[in-house]
C-alpha cells in the first residue's frame, strides 16, 4: 500500500472506531463519504449483515474475541462444502460529486490453519457494468492476533454510485476465523 494512502486510512479507520463505539445504526441509506458499514463489530449480533450459504456453524462469537476494543466477532467456520457469504449492502442516499478511491480494511484471525478467504467489494453506478475489487486472505498457521485485510479500487466518480455491496466468502475447508472490525469508505488519498 502506497505511504501517501496509510495516513487518510488510519485517520478514516480512527474516525470508524469512535462512530462504531455509539452504536448507532441508521436505517436509511446515507451520503457519501466516509464509513459506510452499519454495525462494524457484530455488536450485538450480526444486525444489518447476511449471511448466505450457512453451514449453520457460522456466527457471531462475544467474550473478549473481538479485535482491540470489540467484545464480538463473526466465526466463520470451514466445512466439505463451503460457500458461506458475510455481506452489507450499502444503498447511497443523494449522491454527491468528485473523484474518490473506495478503501475496504476487514480484520482476522485464523484459529487454525489452511485458513482461506475472499474479501470483495461490489460497485453498483445505475446502468454502467457493476465494478468488483477483491482480496484474498490465506493464513498457513493459527494466530492469536488479529490482522488486517486492506484493498482499495481505482479512482472513481463518485456521481455515479448507486450502491455498494461488500463482504468476504469463506473458502476453508476446514477450521474456524473470527472477521472483525470492518471499515469501508470512501476518500482520497493524500499527496
Amino acid at each position: 500500500m502506497s505511504r501517501k494512502l496509510t495516513p487518510i486510512i488510519v485517520l478514516l479507520f480512527t474516525l470508524a472506531l469512535s462512530v462504531s463505539g455509539l452504536h448507532a445504526q441508521p436505517i436509511a441509506p446515507r451520503l457519501l463519504p466516509g464509513d459506510i458499514v452499519i454495525n462494524s463489530s457484530y455488536e450485538p449480533d450480526a444486525s444489518y449483515w447476511v449471511v448466505k450459504n450457512t453451514n449453520g456453524k457460522d456466527k457471531v462469537k462475544c467474550g473478549g474475541v473481538g479485535h482491540t476494543s470489540t467484545d464480538c466477532a463473526f466465526r466463520l467456520k470451514g466445512s466439505a462444502s463451503e460457500k458461506t457469504k458475510l455481506q452489507q449492502t450499502y444503498t447511497v442516499g443523494t449522491p454527491t460529486t468528485g473523484s474518490q478511491y473506495l478503501f475496504v480494511i476487514a480484520h482476522v484471525r485464523p484459529l487454525a490453519g489452511g485458513q482461506s478467504m475472499k474479501f470483495y467489494a461490489k460497485i453498483k453506478r445505475g446502468a454502467l457494468p457493476t465494478l468488483k475489487i477483491t482480496q484474498n486472505y490465506s493464513a498457513g498457521a493459527a494466530s492469536a492476533n488479529y490482522t488486517s485485510v486492506e484493498f482499495q479500487s481505482g479512482m472513481l466518480d463518485v456521481s455515479q454510485i448507486t450502491a455498494v455491496k461488500f463482504g468476504v466468502k469463506n473458502l476453508s475447508l476446514s477450521g474456524s476465523t473470527y472477521v472483525d472490525e470492518w471499515f469501508v469508505g470512501f476518500g482520497v488519498p493524500t499527496r
